[in-house]
């Protein structure tokens, strides 16, 4: 997943101390592992910089979504590293299918409570009975629809684990359906008395992946799970592999194009919803 030019022989551009072991595309910086992981605890404090509702010693909820697994154990392991200095608690909600809760508790168990030694961190598993949806725009309706009831008894903010990807993904499927109305997922958002927020809405998919192997917690092991999980879904919509396939290209190869892709939907979702 690193570039291997990168490597050996290549200094940090922040730190200029330790050996750069990734090449962040849209900046062309080369970061060390210490810096990676400052700079995307950095997103994740200017995310919740603005809300209002957190205050020290508040909790927060961090979802663990079954399709986006290594984008959720990453997101709660850097929101883990943020929060322990502001004095406040992290809750992870689980979500799974009937039957995959032991799976579920042994990747949370193993990959963040034991490795990290996350002491401050409390484990919920929200039993999910519905199948789960596929694009981003149906899996957040309905993960908000399964956590407004339950959620309020844990915390009054909770947080997403969709990225960059994800984002323009919802993007252009609602554009093919012509749903200006719901073209853009807002970064921060409030469904009653809680307050949702997505600190990876510019980070891509790519980049969360490659933190999350550098650091040691997306292994052969973990690996070999996911594959499993994925036989209890249905396949998903035809048109949608397509999309996933593009945009997972673009924000590869052209990680700009999707931030524009993004920065211009939010502006046709405001002409559509004055």
């Amino acid at each position: 997943m690193t570039n291997s030019r990168y490597e050996l022989g290549h200094i940090c551009t922040s730190c200029r101390r330790r050996r750069a072991v990734y090449l962040r595309r849209t900046s062309g910086e080369k970061l060390c592992s210490s810096c990676y992981e400052k700079s995307l605890i950095k997103v994740i404090k200017r995310a919740l910089r603005d809300v209002n509702e957190l205050r020290p010693g508040a909790t927060i909820a961090s979802i663990i979504i079954l399709e986006r697994l290594i984008p959720s154990l990453t997101l709660l392991y850097c929101l883990n590293r943020v929060e322990q200095r502001y004095g406040c608690s992290v809750l992870a909600l689980a979500f799974y299918m009937k039957g995959y809760e032991k799976v579920i508790e042994d990747v949370i168990n193993s990959v963040l409570i034991s490795k990290f030694n996350f002491n401050k961190n409390l484990v919920k598993v929200l039993e999910v009975e519905e199948g789960l949806r596929y694009t981003p725009n149906e899996m957040l309706d309905y993960y908000l629809s399964v956590t407004s009831n339950k959620l309020s008894m844990y915390s009054n903010i909770a947080v997403f684990p969709f990225t960059l990807n994800d984002v323009s993904e919802a993007a252009i499927n609602s554009l093919l359906y012509g749903d200006l109305k719901s073209i853009a997922l807002p970064q921060s958002f409030k469904v009653g008395d809680t307050r949702y927020v997505m600190p990876f809405y510019n980070i891509p998919n790519y980049d969360i992946y490659v933190f999350s192997y550098v650091k040691g917690f997306y292994d052969h092991v973990l690996d070999d799970l996911i594959p499993s999980f994925n036989k209890c879904l249905e396949p998903p919509y035809k048109h949608y592999i397509v999309i996933k396939e593009l945009i997972k290209d673009l924000s590869y190869n052209n990680p700009e194009l999707t931030q524009t892709l993004v920065k211009s939907v939010n502006k046709l979702f405001k002409a559509a919803n004055p």
